[in-house]
């Protein structure tokens, strides 16, 4: 079987800047932004679209891994929202970075769609069906962020990044992977059409609140919520469950990445 490796990286931030003092003047208490650890994030540009983030990154990504635009047989594309419904993201990437000779489809499913990606690229690789597969992630929630809603306007900031996968070596390779669906927690975290979270807030008194499309994150500030329970105990039972199934154990381990500030072992 062919292993599948990483040949390539890249990443996109845009130029604008939102820090402690602007989320402090958009309502945010000093105690909630310390307790986030978030003190800065990117904020897209008017004239910028998150494909144009996407395209950014992927151009560094196929440079570093030595190959041409024209040589992906794939594109992935793993946004937390898509430009527009119906027509993925992957479809104007190929077409921004002149991937002519590429398939392209999206996997959905925001932050957690990193891993999907890369196992699916990997099995494709695998089975000789595609020679070099490019993935990309990329979020604008910027643009989406409730102003009554801290904790989701704070963590929201705006970027792209892009990786390169191709055949490798013995020595490389997804080893084991594991994925948990709660669906009962459906509902308490995305996009959607609703009303602000709080409405009332004096700097939205005079503006009659109305239904529109924002990011949300339910009970994040309530440590005993039932979703923020799952969330705290998910990771930790996804790492050894992975590390089982590699027949592995914590000691094995030389680095570890976490998309949550959370202690995984």
């Amino acid at each position: 079987m062919i292993n599948a490796m990483i040949l390539g990286t890249g990443s996109y931030l845009p130029e604008k800047r939102e820090t402690v003092d602007d989320f402090l003047k958009k309502g945010a208490a000093k105690e909630l932004i310390d307790k986030w650890g978030v003190f800065e994030h990117r904020v897209m540009g008017a004239n910028e679209s998150v494909t144009d983030m996407e395209a950014n990154a992927a151009k560094i990504a196929i440079k570093r891994a030595n190959i041409k635009p024209d040589e992906i047989d794939l594109i992935i594309s793993g946004t937390a929202l898509p430009r527009q419904i119906g027509v993925p993201n992957s479809n104007a990437l190929q077409h921004k970075i002149g991937a002519r000779n590429a398939a392209a489809f999206d996997i959905i499913m925001a932050c957690g769609s990193a891993v999907p990606e890369i196992v699916v690229a990997s099995q494709f690789i695998a089975l000789k069906q595609y020679k070099y597969i490019l993935l990309t992630g990329s979020c604008f929630f910027t643009r989406v962020s409730d102003p009554t809603d801290p904790p989701a306007f704070i963590v929201n900031g705006d970027g792209a990044g892009a990786v390169v996968m191709g055949a490798g070596n013995k020595d490389c390779g997804v080893i084991s992977f594991d994925i948990q669906t709660n669906g009962k927690y459906f509902d308490y975290c995305g996009s959607k059409v609703r009303m602000p979270k709080k409405p009332l807030r004096e700097t939205q008194y005079y503006d009659p609140p109305q239904e529109k499309f924002y990011f949300h994150i339910e009970d994040v500030e309530d440590a005993s919520s039932g979703v923020m329970r799952y969330i705290i105990s998910s990771l930790p039972a996804t790492v050894k469950k992975s590390l089982q199934k590699a027949e592995m154990t914590n000691d094995d381990l030389d680095f570890f990445i976490s998309h949550q500030n959370i202690a995984p072992l």
